[in-house]
């Protein structure tokens, strides 16, 4: 009798564990199909257990009630996972104004397929909240990317926890082209008398890549890349895995030929079908006509290209420093009143650091 009702509680508190197990696992999934909290734009995913994700139908708890496309609740195949940290430009900003886009600077975060690889695009002040989350999930190998080096997109990289860890390996690729030697350009942001701890300090492997119009490929993500138009130069990038495409054209101005930049229909091309395209929206039309030449498009002319090349999500990005939330809803609902006086089903959003997606 005693030994029956040993192995009986023991049932009990193993189901219990398998429960609360599986429901950790469900409700992780749930999150970053939704995207974080306070984004408010979500792309309904294709549910584990679906063939295709075509004509089936499933419930958060897997059962069978609505067609997946129109389940919010769906648990995701796993693909492509972008989280944005920094939307910001120029420089970080705090304030009850800025609250739904937020105030840091530059960061994104990228998640492939194939095996949940971090790559991590630029390192403003946003790179700092990704480093802590990477550090509690007891990562080790990181994935750096880099647009440019103007100041906004590498502040935070002296602040980016797993550099001072003898364990950790960090790959940085850079196009020097463009950008200069990437390694001298991060070391100068720590150097004195600019910081406290000289970049000699920093103890995790730190391999340099170069990187211009050749493609990577990483953990089976291809990785393209095109001139931005912007003073110094840049690099935009086109990631593709499987048939998920996202292309990141930050800082890029559309309305204004810099050296190495290329034309407008080139970057249409190279958007060309794109489930996403994050790009530069930092000015309105009132804003450009005195800002012509700084580097920066409006999203009007964000919006253009976005229809242009057919691309299915368009988010603006690169906010300016004095924009309030309020200003910024205002310019994506006239870039959606745009996409709907063309009767494209092309949607768009603004960019929040808060804002995440699985493609």
């Amino acid at each position: 009798m005693i030994w029956t009702r040993f192995f009986r509680a023991f049932a009990r508190k193993t189901r219990t564990r398998k429960w609360r197990s599986t429901s950790r696992a469900r409700a992780t999934a749930m999150k970053r199909a939704r995207g974080a909290k306070g984004s408010g734009e979500f792309i309904s995913p294709i549910c584990t257990g679906c063939a295709s994700g075509k004509g089936v139908s499933c419930t958060p708890d897997g059962g069978s009630s609505a067609p997946c496309a129109q389940r919010v609740g769906c648990l995701p195949e796993v693909k492509v996972y972008i989280r944005c940290w920094g939307a910001r430009g120029s420089i970080p900003v705090s304030g009850q104004e800025y609250l739904k886009y937020g105030g840091d600077t530059a960061c994104l975060e990228i998640r492939t397929a194939a095996n949940d690889t971090v790559v991590i695009v630029d390192a403003g002040s946003g790179v700092r909240p990704l480093a802590n989350q990477l550090v509690e999930e007891g990562r080790r190998d990181y994935t750096f990317l880099f647009t440019h080096a103007h100041w906004d997109h590498i502040l935070g990289f002296p602040f980016f926890k797993p550099l001072y860890s003898p364990r950790n390996s960090i790959k940085i690729y850079g196009c020097p082209i463009s950008q200069g030697n990437m390694q001298t350009l991060l070391s100068k942001t720590m150097s004195a008398p600019y910081f406290p701890v000289p970049f000699e300090e920093v103890r995790a492997s730190i391999g340099y890549k170069e990187y211009c119009d050749k493609p990577l490929v990483i953990d089976g993500m291809s990785v393209e890349t095109i001139p931005l138009s912007h003073p110094n130069m840049g690099v935009g990038f086109r990631f593709t895995e499987r048939d998920r495409r996202f292309v990141f054209l930050t800082d890029n101005e559309l309305g204004f030929r810099h050296p190495g930049g290329r034309s407008f229909e080139e970057y249409a091309r190279f958007c060309e079908g794109a489930d996403l395209l994050i790009h530069d929206a930092e000015y309105t039309l009132e804003d450009y006509a005195q800002r012509r030449g700084w580097g920066h498009s409006t999203f009007e002319q964000a919006m253009n290209l976005a229809l242009a090349a057919n691309v299915g999500l368009v988010g603006l990005y690169h906010h300016n420093q004095d924009r309030p939330d309020a200003e910024v809803d205002f310019m994506v609902e006239r870039a959606r009143n745009l996409a709907e006086q063309r009767g494209s089903a092309t949607s768009c959003f603004g960019v929040s650091q808060t804002w995440s997606v699985t493609l």
